[in-house]
C-alpha cells in the first residue's frame, strides 16, 4: 500500500511543502505511515525554494541528512526521484536501528510503508534507499551477492531516494550487523 496524500486547505497564510515539489499557501498534505502515525509535510518555504529544497540541491555545500553507520558519521543528500518515498522518510525521521549486512549493504526495518516508485535493482555507491518488499531503508556502498560486478544491486527493485557523499568510511566496516541510523541534518 503506497502514501496516501489529502489536501486541507484550512491553514491560511501558512507557506508549506508540497510532495510535487511546488510550494503554496494554505496548502497541507497528510497521509499514514506503516506503524498509523500521521504523515504530514509541512514547512515555511518560499515558492523560490521549493525545487531546491525537493531535488536536495541548496545555495551551500551543507549536506541534508546524516547517516550514522556505528560510529562512522557520512553526509547525504535528498534526491527527487522518488518524491513519495523521501517525504514519506522525511515525516519518520530520525530513524535507526539494527541493521543487517548483505555484502556491502546494509538494510533496517523502518515504520515507513511506500509502494514501488521508480524503483529499480542497479542503485548507484552510496545509495540510500528504501525497499518495498521488506518496509526497509538500505544504503549501499558496493557489490552485494547479486551484483554482477563492482556495482551495488538489490535483491528486488527499491526506490532510491538519497545519496551518501563519501563512502570511503564505510571500506573499514567489518562483517556483520551494524547499527544503522539517519537524520535531518
Amino acid at each position: 500500500m503506497g502514501v496516501r496524500f489529502r489536501r486541507h486547505t484550512d491553514c491560511p497564510g501558512e507557506e508549506v511543502k508540497t510532495i510535487s515539489g511546488l510550494a503554496r499557501r494554505d496548502t497541507q498534505w497528510q497521509g499514514r505511515l506503516a506503524d498509523g502515525r500521521p504523515l504530514q509535510s509541512k514547512g515555511t518555504l518560499g515558492l523560490e525554494d521549493a525545487h531546491a529544497s525537493m531535488s536536495g540541491s541548496s545555495d551551500s555545500d551543507d549536506a541534508a541528512l546524516v547517516v550514522t553507520v556505528d560510529e562512522h558519521r557520512l553526509e547525504a543528500d535528498w534526491l527527487d526521484e522518488a518524491p513519495n518515498t523521501r517525504a514519506a522518510i522525511g515525516e519518520a525521521l530520525p530513524l535507526s536501528g539494527d541493521a543487517a549486512r548483505w555484502g556491502e549493504e546494509l538494510y533496517v526495518s523502518v515504520p515507513v510503508d511506500v509502494s514501488a516508485e521508480n524503483a529499480r535493482t542497479d542503485v548507484p555507491v552510496g545509495a540510500l534507499a528504501y525497499w518495498p518488499a521488506g518496509n526497509a531503508l538500505c544504503l549501499f556502498w558496493g557489490p552485494t551477492p547479486a551484483s554482477d560486478a563492482d556495482e551495488p544491486r538489490a535483491a528486488s527493485p527499491v526506490n532510491v531516494f538519497g545519496r551518501v557523499r563519501d563512502i570511503s568510511a564505510l571500506e573499514e566496516l567489518e562483517d556483520g550487523e551494524a547499527k544503522l541510523g539517519l537524520e535531518r541534518r
